[in-house]
C-alpha cells in the first residue's frame, strides 16, 4: 500500500506541475493570481465511519464507530475537466474490537477458538486534524458535474479517549497517519458538492495498541507478528462553495 501511495502522490504532482506551466504560459503571474484567488472557497460537513482491518485476525469482526467530518476547501479548476481540491477537516475515527485479557496466542485468534475468552470491547475514538488533496476529474453536464478522485492524506492527532478515558499522546509518532481515498461525487451549480469516499490509512496498527494501554488494556500478543492497519473507512460529506 505504501508504494501505492507514492505512486498516486507522483502521479499527482505531475499532473499539478503540468496544469501550473500551462496557465503560468496563458496569463501573467498577477493574473494567475487573481483567478486563484478568485475560485470557490467551500465549507465541507460529513460523516464518516471506520474501522480496523485486523489482518489475520478477521474472525475477531470488529465494529465500524462513527465520526463527523468538518472543514474549509479550496476547489481550483487546473486544465480541462481537472481540478485541485485542497482541504483542512477536523475529523474523528476509530474502532471496536473484541477484546481478550488473557495471554492468548495468536493461532488461537486466528481459528477462533478464543470466543469464551473474549470478555468484553475496547472502543477508541481519535480525533485528527486532516489536510486531504483531491485531484478531480468532472464531466460538465450543465448544470451539474459528476467526478471521480484520488486523494492522498496526511494528518494529526489532536484529541481522543480510550473506553471513556483522555488520550494522551507521547511524541509525534504516535500523533502521525497518513493515508489515501478513491472516491466520486456530484457538483450542483458549481456551488453544492456531494461526495463519497473509500479511505486506506496506512500506519500501522502500533498506534492503536499504544491508545489501548493508556487504558489499562494489553492487547499486544493479539497484534504480535500480524498485519493489521488501523482505521479504514467510508465517508460522505456536502460541500458549499462561495
Amino acid at each position: 500500500m505504501k508504494k501505492i501511495l507514492a505512486i498516486a502522490v507522483t502521479l499527482l504532482v505531475s499532473v499539478v506541475a503540468n496544469a501550473q506551466f500551462s496557465m503560468s504560459r496563458g496569463m501573467g503571474a498577477a493574473s494567475m493570481g487573481s483567478a486563484l484567488l478568485s475560485r470557490g472557497t467551500g465549507v465541507v460537513v460529513g460523516l464518516n465511519t471506520s474501522n480496523m482491518s485486523l489482518g489475520e485476525l478477521t474472525k475477531l469482526n470488529s465494529s465500524s464507530i462513527a465520526g463527523y467530518r468538518i472543514g474549509l476547501a479550496k476547489n481550483i479548476p487546473i486544465a480541462v475537466g481537472f481540478a485541485l481540491q485542497p482541504e483542512v477537516v477536523a475529523c474523528t475515527k476509530g474502532a471496536k474490537i473484541p477484546m481478550n485479557l488473557g495471554d492468548t496466542p495468536l493461532e488461537d485468534f486466528q481459528n477462533g477458538t478464543v470466543s469464551g475468552a473474549i470478555t468484553n470491547e475496547l472502543k477508541a475514538n481519535v480525533t485528527f486534524v486532516e489536510i486531504p488533496i483531491q485531484l478531480q476529474y468532472a464531466v460538465d453536464l450543465l448544470f451539474i458535474k459528476p467526478y471521480v478522485f484520488l486523494e492522498p492524506f496526511a494528518g494529526l492527532a489532536v484529541g481522543g479517549n480510550v473506553d471513556g478515558k483522555k488520550m494522551t499522546f507521547n511524541d509525534l509518532k504516535q500523533r502521525l497517519e497518513y493515508g489515501l481515498s478513491i472516491g466520486g461525487g456530484i457538483t450542483f451549480f458549481d456551488h453544492l458538492q456531494l461526495s463519497l469516499r473509500y479511505y486506506w490509512n496506512m500506519e500501522d496498527v502500533q498506534n492503536f495498541k499504544d491508545y489501548a494501554s493508556q487504558s489499562g488494556h494489553n492487547i499486544g500478543s493479539m497484534f504480535k507478528g500480524n498485519d493489521a492497519k488501523s482505521f479504514d473507512g467510508v465517508a460522505v460529506s456536502l460541500g458549499l462553495f462561495f
